[in-house]
């Protein structure tokens, strides 16, 4: 047992505190080592939450993007429809205008005359009534504010419209973003609460 103890001590003071020390710092090398390697996952795990969180909120704003455009052109659109319904009711007030000038018979007997007196008359309220029917499309559109319960956003959209301009989250997102458009096109914004 002497001889034992005397071994281990011969240890402990000689070449062996080398060894412990050794392993010891070999141990503490590979637990530096893993640290940093956890470090660097972790960062880079928040790197891609972060780049993912990036790419949904550009593509968010591309979309928002598009609808925006989307809506400018269907806006430009609208004048031109209604400019082109413009053009061609007074095309057809024109030929209305120009069909009693242009018949006119080389004989007319008094009968016909009669007739033919009674007719500019009829002319005359049939270009009356095409003229009410452009008023009536130049009659601007009221925007309208309200909530749709099954998606559960707020809607802006043209009175009588079923199709909605925008869709938001928020009520007061829509009224920001309808009261521009009623104020450029000179018409009322009507806001409903949610039911």
């Amino acid at each position: 047992m002497k001889d034992l103890l005397l071994t281990f001590e011969d240890f402990i003071t000689g070449i062996g505190i080398w060894i412990l020390v050794g392993c010891l710092a070999f141990c503490l090398v590979v637990s530096v080592i893993f640290l940093v390697l956890n470090l660097q996952k972790e960062k880079k795990e928040k790197e891609n939450e972060n780049r993912q969180f990036a790419e949904s909120i550009a593509m968010v704003q591309k979309q928002e993007a598009e609808n925006k455009v989307v809506e400018e052109t269907t806006e430009k659109k609208e004048p031109a429809k209604k400019k082109a319904v413009k053009k061609t009711v007074a095309k057809q007030v024109e030929k209305v205008e120009e069909k009693p000038a242009e018949e006119k018979p080389a004989e007319e007997k008094p009968a016909e005359k009669k007739a033919s007196q009674n007719k500019p008359a009829a002319k005359k309220t049939s270009t009356k009534k095409v003229e009410e029917k452009s008023q009536t499309v130049e009659a601007p559109v009221n925007y309208e504010v309200l909530y749709d319960a099954n998606a559960k956003e707020w809607v802006v959209k043209k009175e009588n419209s079923t199709r909605a301009t925008k869709r938001t989250q928020t009520k007061q997102q829509a009224i920001d973003y309808a009261k521009p458009l009623a104020d450029k096109n000179g018409t009322k914004l009507i806001i409903h609460n949610k039911n």
